[in-house]
């Protein structure tokens, strides 16, 4: 991969500088703003358009609007970042951010159990708790969701008392427990 052979610096500002290049077979975007920086490659034989082919071209319209979205969302994880909270209830349940091992966020989770879970974050999260709130912040959309819904399947909500690990400003629809 070699980004510096044709690389056009495209927009520059306070907040952001873009750099296009491209070589045989890829286009590269190389992003560096306020919050980090980031590569995204592009094979080039989906921007192949032809007229004779109408699903080839239907393919590669719905490829091209995928790759606007995640061209956008790159930009904003750039700028301003995407961030959720993470909460846990019941009892013993606690969140404590230790960082070792590479200088990675590593989480140790008190779950109600005799044992305690240990989950590593990618480096690129930034990662912040009190007692049994977590703060996540990262600035990669696509990585947000698969750290949340790991961290939530170790203890997914109880129906019938809410214990358990779920977003900040998640509804909680209990159940009626058995009546006597």
């Amino acid at each position: 991969m070699y980004v510096k052979k044709l690389s056009i610096k495209i927009l520059k500002s306070k907040r952001l500088s873009l750099y296009f290049g491209f070589d045989t077979f890829y286009l590269y975007f190389y992003f560096l703003g306020p919050l980090g920086k980031t590569l995204f490659k592009i094979d080039k034989k989906y921007f192949q358009l032809s007229a004779f082919f109408p699903l080839q071209f239907y393919v590669t319209t719905i490829f091209i609007n995928t790759f606007l979205k995640s061209f956008k969302n790159k930009l904003l994880g750039i700028i301003k970042g995407f961030h959720v909270v993470l909460v846990t209830r019941g009892l013993g349940y606690r969140f404590r951010v230790k960082r070792f091992y590479k200088n990675t966020p590593v989480v140790r989770l008190k779950l109600g159990l005799k044992h305690n879970y240990l989950y590593r974050f990618p480096p690129s999260a930034l990662v912040s708790s009190i007692k049994y709130r977590l703060f996540i912040f990262c600035n990669e959309k696509d990585l947000l969701p698969r750290i949340t819904s790991e961290l939530r399947q170790l203890r997914y909500p109880d129906i019938y008392k809410g214990k358990g690990i779920r977003f900040n400003a998640e509804p909680l629809n209990l159940k009626v427990g058995k009546q006597r």
